[in-house]
């Protein structure tokens, strides 16, 4: 028997209001692959090298900022139903500095984040019938989420 889990995933303003909570059955939003933050992250290094010295020197590095990702389901009972979730997700979507949470079993991690990027493949024929379409929101992170709930 599966476990169950107590995710949120949400969308607040900079203040730490909430704005959209992503994982919201009753207004037909979920996210994909267990609803947490699909991340990446990588260095920025500086590296000096020499015509005249065999090999390199490292001069060194600096975190960037992680590139996120969530796969979001927009269902309704009708496709018009699935139309309107979906400006409105588009709608509460931030351009400038917002934070992004990750609630699991009481653990809450936050991100200050950046404008949301957004990739809305065409649906296929299943998804028609059974109202329902996927986007992907991308958007970087800092590299470093606050985290509270941990004793």
């Amino acid at each position: 028997m599966a476990a169950e889990f107590d995710i949120a995933s949400n969308i607040r303003d900079i203040n730490g209001n909430l704005v959209l909570a992503l994982e919201d059955e009753a207004n037909g939003l979920w996210v994909r692959k267990g609803g947490l933050l699909g991340q990446q992250r990588s260095v920025s290094s500086r590296e000096s090298t020499s015509p005249w010295v065999d090999g390199s020197s490292f001069e060194g590095a600096t975190k960037d900022a992680t590139e996120g990702s969530l796969l979001v389901k927009v269902f309704g009972s009708t496709w018009i139903s699935v139309e309107t979730r979906y400006q409105a997700l588009l709608a509460a979507l931030p351009m400038s500095a917002w934070l992004y949470e990750e609630v699991v079993q009481g653990v809450s991690k936050t991100w200050r984040a950046g404008p949301v990027s957004v990739v809305d493949p065409p649906p296929e024929p299943i998804d028609f019938a059974n109202n329902r379409k996927f986007v992907v929101l991308s958007f970087k992170v800092q590299p470093s989420p606050s985290i509270s709930g941990v004793a």
